[in-house]
């Protein structure tokens, strides 16, 4: 091997930090962005699914005459269920949105420095962000599923009225 001034592995000793560093923001940065990739639309979905429900009931309702009242009030209280979805929903983006912060934080918590190692934790700010990350995903996990559930309800309850509306 030959021999290198102070200068030359200097040189070698920085371009090896900064690959350490690029690659350590890469793979944070791409793993981020598939999960976002895949959350966005399995947040919105629920919503998308109540609002709909919501929608088709209240159009049914409309077309309702003044007679078949008991019959809208009926079926008006399905309604419930379908805004409890869309406001789980939504909820479940500000959720969402509060995990990816927490996140953001932990990983500018790590010190990118030109001595080996590269790539340093500074403190315990990292790990608690982490952990403040995931359960805001889990809760996140938690709220869309109470919308699917808050779905599945309402649409059997607006079964049973229509069952009952045309069973007369």
């Amino acid at each position: 091997m030959p021999d290198l001034s102070e200068e030359e592995l200097k040189k070698i000793i920085r371009e090896d930090a900064m690959r350490n560093h690029d690659k350590h923001f890469n793979a944070t940065l791409k793993a981020y962005e598939t999960v976002i990739g895949f959350s966005v639309p399995a947040m919105r979905a629920p919503g998308i699914i109540n609002a709909g429900a919501f929608a088709a009931i209240l159009a049914f309702l409309s077309q309702l005459d003044s007679s078949q009242h008991a019959d809208a009030k009926q079926l008006s209280e399905t309604l419930f269920y379908f805004i409890c979805g869309v406001a789980l929903s939504s909820l479940a983006h500000g959720f969402a949105y509060l995990a990816q912060l927490s996140f953001h934080y932990s990983i500018a918590s790590y010190e990118y420095r030109f001595t080996y190692p590269y790539v340093n934790k500074k403190g315990k700010m990292p790990d608690r962000m982490q952990v403040i990350g995931v359960i805001f995903q889990v809760i996140t996990i938690v709220t869309v599923l109470l919308s699917y559930v808050s779905f599945c309800i309402g649409a059997s309850q607006a079964y049973r009225d229509l069952l009952s509306i045309y069973s007369r």
